[in-house]
């Protein structure tokens, strides 16, 4: 192997590439295996506002089917309890 020096920097030479490749290994770095769905979902449910809507939904959703009466007021109209 041929000496390097910083202006001339490395050679070309496909025996000289066999050489680093065996002295230092290869240059590779392995791709990161993708997130499961369930692993997004989960980081997705760690977030404070999505927490806050999942408690909204919930409670409208309860308020949804609980029976109430409805009242008359005073110009003869029917008021309901209703959740937006």
């Amino acid at each position: 192997m041929r000496p390097c020096v910083w202006w001339s920097g490395l050679t070309d030479s496909s025996g000289d590439k066999q050489q680093r490749a065996h002295a230092f290994g290869s240059n590779y770095i392995p791709p990161k295996p993708p997130k499961t769905f369930l692993q997004l979902a989960w980081e997705a449910l760690q977030d404070v506002t999505l927490i806050i809507l999942i408690i909204a939904a919930i409670i409208s959703l309860v308020l949804s089917f609980v029976p109430l009466e409805s009242e008359e007021d005073e110009f003869g109209t029917r008021r309901y309890v209703t959740s937006v």
